[in-house]
Parts: structure tokens; sequence; C-alpha cells
């Protein structure tokens, strides 16, 4: 959200001496840029029961209507700012509609999961169970448009008769309950901002202040000492990663599993170093999401979308064991691809490249084409 407001603001004063006064910081923040603001109410940054939030505002009207909880602390107001500056302008959107919905609304913690989920929702332009149908339909005839211009102007009698039969049905579908049916079995929701459901895999990601990465902590831990982050097994950072390294293919490439797509009991590297091997989502600029590779640590074999991936690990970060199960994996034989992939490949690639002129071939023995 650069050159925008803020998404919080929080006014604190010194927990006390009120008398003080206080200042209304924006967030996401970083201690370093706090330091003079704390030491300005009189309390040197080290403690958080130093600081009294005294008032929160928003500049999205659904995050002000949400966050009426009281007993929320400042990092965990500051993970949640951080967070929902990093949305594009449409996760934006299907974020405000999910709290719209009043579905959300459970205090910070499953506010924060839905930040972290909204790639799982699916936000369409309808405001009511006919327009959903209308859209629905609509839909359906660009997909399928195709095929009746095929119909229509077929030699086949029958065909004709079918695609006009067809187009006659249309005009008496009862649009409102096509909509209203189809909403019922997904479970989604009418808001605002338009139809909102839930498409994927919903994860409890964010429990509690233990959750919050440490590059939103605002406070020191004194109690956590300096680690080694290969004897260690710290998870992998953004800075741990190539730069633009996501920018190409990934197959064939070590990769970091993001740490806001694992549990908390998992943030370490060996959960997030994978080997991707194949899955649509590789190429960047593809249709699909899905990314499969193998776990480096566990050998297992996992999928994932591509939003899911941190980036693309250097090879100087990786532990002595991950080079070692890298060098093994690369020395086997590549598995065969499925015959469904192939299919969904061939697929793809047939919507994307022109239609091949097919050239008279004297040896062809097969009948006319419809």
């Amino acid at each position: 959200m650069a050159d925008k407001q803020p998404p919080i603001t929080v006014y604190i004063e010194n927990a006390h001496n009120p008398g003080i006064g206080g200042f209304t910081i924006p967030l996401p923040t970083t201690a370093e840029a706090l330091a003079p603001w704390f030491a300005a109410i009189g309390v040197d940054g080290k403690n958080p029961q130093d600081i009294k939030i005294i008032e929160v505002r928003s500049s999205i009207v659904e995050i002000g209507r949400a966050l009426l909880e009281t007993d929320i602390s400042l990092e965990e107001y500051n993970c949640f700012a951080a967070k929902v500056s990093a949305l594009n302008e449409d996760e934006l959107e299907i974020f405000r509609a999910a709290l719209d919905s009043g579905r959300f609304n459970g205090g910070i913690g499953r506010i924060i999961n839905v930040v972290d989920n909204v790639r799982c929702f699916e936000l369409m332009p309808a405001y009511s169970e006919e327009d959903y149908g209308n859209f629905l339909i609509e839909m359906e005839k660009d997909n399928t448009a195709h095929i009746f211009d095929r119909l229509n102007e077929s030699k086949d009698e029958d065909e004709r008769a079918f695609a006009d039969y067809v187009q006659r049905i249309e005009e008496h579908v009862d649009v409102r309950a096509y909509g209203l049916d189809v909403a019922e079995n997904e479970n989604g929701v009418f808001t605002r901002l338009g139809y909102l459901v839930e498409r994927g895999d919903f994860k409890e990601i964010f429990h509690g202040p233990q959750d919050i990465p440490d590059e939103y902590r605002l406070f020191p831990d004194e109690e956590s000492p300096v680690r080694d982050p290969v004897k260690d097994d710290l998870p992998i950072g953004i800075s741990d990663c190539v730069p633009g390294g996501m920018d190409g293919d990934l197959k064939g490439q070590v990769v970091a599993i993001r740490l806001d797509s694992l549990r908390s009991e998992y943030h370490a590297s060996r959960h997030q170093i994978m080997l991707a091997t194949s899955g649509f989502g590789c190429a960047p600029d593809a249709r699909g999401r899905a990314v499969f590779g193998v776990n480096l640590h566990s050998g297992e074999h996992e999928r994932w979308n591509r939003p899911d991936i941190l980036g693309v690990v250097k090879n100087s970060v990786l532990p002595e064991w991950a080079r070692d199960k890298l060098a093994v994996l690369r020395k086997s034989p590549p598995e065969k691809e499925s015959v469904i992939n192939t299919l969904r490949e061939a697929k793809v690639k047939a919507k994307t490249e022109p239609p091949m002129e097919r050239k008279p071939n004297t040896q062809d023995k097969s009948g006319p084409e419809l």
C-alpha cells in the first residue's frame, strides 16, 4: 500500500504517566522507527506494559468496524497492519468483503487468519441471487459460445435444431432461483462489495502473539539467545532468496514455503525447503497455481500453490543436509509425467496457441469434419 494511507493508526501514551501526552503512530512500523516516539513519552521501548493504546483508527471502513476488541497488543496490531499492507488491490477488496460479511469478525487472530488466507476466496460482481444467477449464465455462455457457433453453422439439421432449442430454454430460466441454489450449495455470501465464496482450504495459521513473525515485533525478547541459522534450523526469510527468482520457472529450483502458509509449529527451514518438480504453477505466467515438489528434509511429496512460495533459495543458505539430499534427487531418474498432467498441459497449450492449419493429405481416409 505504498503512497497510500496506513491501514491502521494508534494513539499511544505512557501507561504509568498519561499526563505526558501521547502520539498517533501509523502502522506498520519498526522498533527503530518507534524509538524516538517512545522516548518522547518517557519509556525505553523494552516493556510492552509501559505502552497504553488509547485509540485505534483505520482508513479502511471494514477494518475499523471489525477492530472492536480492546485487549490487543501493539505488536498484534503491527503484525496485522503489515500483512494488510502487503495485499494488492484485488486481495484488499476480497479481504474487505470478508470482513463485511460478518463471518470472520471473531477477534484479531481470526482477522489475521483471513488476511493470510485471502487467496482462498473468490469475489464476484454480484450483489443478489438474481445478479449471481445472471453472472453464472453469462459466464457459461462465454465458455460455450464456440460450441453454439459450430452448432448454429452446422450442416446437420438436428444440431442446428438442438442449438435453437437450448437458446429458447434460456429465456425461461429462473435466474434468481438458480443463483440462490448455487449460493446455498457453495455457502457463499453477498456483501456490499460483491458475492464472496471460499474456494480453497482455509488454514488457521495465527493462534496468538506467539505466532507474530520476528520482523513485525516491536519489543526485544531478552529470553531469546542469538542462534545460528543452520544449526538451530531458523526459518528461511526473503533475504535468503535469490532476487527476482520468482520471475522465472520454478521447475528444478529449490524453493522456500512462506511462513504464513505453515502452522507455527512448522516455522523452521526443514519444513520450508522443497525441490519444485512439476505443476502449472511453476511457470510465472500460467493459469494454474499448483506447484509439486519434494521436501528436502522429509523426502515427502508436497503440493503448494505458487503464492505459497516465498522464493528461490540461495545455494549459500542451504544446510549441508539439504545439499546432500538435493544431490541425490538430481541424480535420480526423472519421474514419468502422469497421463492426466500431459492431457491438461496439452489442453492449456491448445487454448493459448493459435490452431495449426491442417494440410490436405491424400492418404487421409477419415470422413469429413463437422
